[in-house]
């Protein structure tokens, strides 16, 4: 499993556990985030709470599964990742999209932007919408 593989898979464990501690360990202390309902919130602190509260809540118990569509270098040690989601939750699910800037310039990676949305379409893997948008940079 590569750097970026176990990024998306401890925010799924996560998630999955509804540890909001562990959640937002992957985001840098000044993150920049806007979630799926187009709220904004910056750092990792701020991060932490709104999630304790969606895990205490409505996805209370939910169960998401994530998954690297794409990833291109920006810059040494900057990456942008593009990551699947499918939601199951005790009002129904949902699919969706993420995209997030991870720096791993100190070493470790960590998220530093990130923005997610409904998808309301059926899925279409990047690389299915796009030939020349294989994963890379990995």
């Amino acid at each position: 499993m590569d750097r970026f593989e176990q990024l998306i898979d401890t925010m799924q464990t996560a998630w999955n556990a509804g540890d909001a501690d562990k959640w937002a360990e992957v985001f840098s202390s000044d993150v920049e985030f806007v979630n799926i309902f187009g709220a904004y919130r910056n750092g990792r602190e701020n991060i932490r709470n709104s999630h304790r509260a969606i895990f205490n809540g409505i996805y209370k118990d939910s169960h998401n599964e994530f998954s690297i569509e794409k990833i291109r270098e920006l810059a040494p040690g900057l990456h942008s990742l593009l990551v699947f989601s499918k939601l199951v939750h005790k009002d129904g699910g949902h699919d969706g999209r993420m995209t997030m800037i991870v720096d791993e310039t100190s070493g470790k990676p960590q998220i530093m932007w990130f923005h997610n949305c409904f998808v309301t379409i059926p899925k279409h893997r990047a690389s299915q919408a796009d030939p020349g948008s294989a994963k890379q940079g990995r």
